[in-house]
């Protein structure tokens, strides 16, 4: 499945957008803002080769300590060690709005995509404001298979 999406950097993180790093990292941002130039978040997903894989908590701490410590950051406002992504690295911002508005415009592409489709359009003809409506999770970077589920965002 091809997926595109216009990456950009931004300091305008809020939470549900996922950072992506040249690493290969994708942190799902958690608190709105930035830390000492940091967008505070939770490493979700890593890339190994050319598929996603996606983290549990206790994996993505251990892949952190070990390979990407620069990545674990000790937040003086909230006094505990956290992933705390600089965006001066951040190599694409993923926006679950933007994400959605895509799929409406092009439709979806896969199995996955086209259930979610039909979800939407059943919540747009009872009255949903899907403007108000966001995809995240695995949808919102292509990285979906056969048995993911649908992270829907209401903002």
């Amino acid at each position: 499945m091809a997926f595109t999406m216009a990456c950009h950097r931004d300091k305008g993180a809020i939470p549900r957008d996922f950072l992506e790093t040249a690493e290969g990292l994708v942190f799902a941002v958690v608190v709105a803002g930035l830390e000492e130039g940091r967008a505070l978040c939770t490493l979700r997903y890593c890339r190994d080769g050319l598929v996603w894989r996606k983290l549990g908590t206790d994996a993505a701490n251990e892949l952190l300590a070990a390979r990407f410590p620069h990545y674990l950051y000790d937040s003086p406002s909230r006094d505990v060690r956290l992933h705390g992504v600089p965006m001066e690295r951040v190599t694409c911002l993923y926006r679950p709005r933007q994400r959605l508005a895509q799929l409406l415009i092009n439709g979806g592409g896969d199995a996955m995509e086209d259930k979610l489709c039909r979800l939407l359009a059943l919540l747009a003809a009872a009255g949903a404001d899907l403007e108000c409506v966001g995809i995240t999770g695995s949808l919102l970077i292509g990285a979906q298979r056969p048995d993911s589920d649908f992270d829907l965002v209401i903002y």
